[in-house]
């Protein structure tokens, strides 16, 4: 609704900028405008330093809603921003929720990571025939694995060799798929009592040409949503403060003795183990167990995901960002 506003005003604008399919950043807008904004998938961090350099205007990224290091320059701004609230409502949110737990987790990999690869190895080797899953090697890229480079920490690396030996020729189908996008009318929502999001992006703690920051975030897709609106509870693997974003805009995840600590840890790697100690405790309970430590939440989180309220708290949330943007 804010474009509107954006009328008479030398601006280009790009809302959900796309990678190049090499996964390489996209051609950069002609020179000539004022001010450039734009979104982008993944956050597509540090293509905003690339436009304004190419350019020579000034850029206001909208970037992910927690801003924890200071990133802006004197021709980069970047902006707080959410679009969760109209990404969710456009989820298919129809199918019937037919609750019946026979696993203790489930993991959806499409595209293997870093983050993906060590977490389906870790539910494989730990919890084995109590995970329901899906392993898919589309889009494969050397660079999303760091070309197999080994991190130095022993639980994550440990693994990575793991999926390396054991399923780096491997596709699993998950059964029973209804096979529509963006569904959750399947065994990873209605058979499971945890899902593991594998999100589209994990890296939070960065350090590039010997400069520490923290990434804005979290970058959260239809994996979590699926969650929301099945009622299904689950471990996100993704960035840091991922549930507490969540928890900002009004979710709640009591989730009895599992430790979701790791949330607030931004190291990429440290996270990760955190991770894997929580697939550890896993082994602790029944599938019926972890599906009542988290019932009261997953209902919750379903009634606040329909509800006018999380649309509103986004709003609220976008309005500063909103205002600067009319206001230029």
């Amino acid at each position: 609704p804010w474009i509107a506003g954006l009328k008479n005003k030398n601006i280009w604008l790009s809302l959900s900028t796309r990678w190049n399919e090499d996964g390489s950043y996209p051609s950069c807008p002609p020179p000539g405008c004022e001010y450039y904004i734009f979104t982008g998938d993944s956050l597509m961090f540090q293509f905003a330093e690339r436009v304004a350099q190419e350019t020579g205007g000034k850029v206001l990224y909208l970037t992910g809603p927690l801003i924890s290091s200071d990133l802006s320059t004197d021709q980069v701004t970047y902006l707080p921003y959410t679009a969760d609230h109209r990404r969710i409502k456009r989820m298919p949110a129809t199918w019937p929720i037919n609750k019946d737990i026979k696993y203790k987790a489930s993991a959806l990999t499409n595209r293997i990571s870093q983050s993906k690869v060590i977490v389906f190895s870790a539910l494989k080797t730990l919890l084995g025939d109590d995970v329901v899953y899906s392993l898919n090697h589309a889009h494969a890229k050397l660079k999303d694995v760091h070309h197999w480079e080994m991190t130095g920490n022993p639980g994550c690396d440990a693994h990575s060799k793991n999926f390396i030996e054991n399923w780096m020729d491997k596709n699993i189908r998950l059964e029973n798929d209804d096979g529509v996008e963006g569904s959750y009318n399947n065994p990873a929502y209605q058979n499971s009592a945890l899902n593991f999001t594998q999100e589209s992006y994990h890296y939070s703690y960065m350090i590039t040409n010997g400069k520490h920051y923290i990434e804005p975030g979290p970058f959260l897709t239809e994996k979590t949503w699926k969650c929301l609106l099945s009622r299904t509870a689950f471990i996100a693997v993704g960035q840091y403060q991922s549930y507490a974003w969540l928890k900002q805009m009004g979710f709640d995840f009591d989730y009895g003795p599992l430790d979701l600590g790791f949330d607030q840890d931004p190291g990429n790697i440290t996270r990760l183990e955190k991770i894997i100690k929580v697939i550890e405790s896993l082994q602790n309970y029944t599938a019926q167990d972890l599906y009542q430590f988290t019932l009261e939440s997953c209902e919750k989180n379903y009634d606040h995901a329909m509800s006018q309220d999380h649309w509103t708290r986004c709003e609220e949330f976008n309005l500063a960002t909103v205002n600067t943007l009319i206001n230029l």
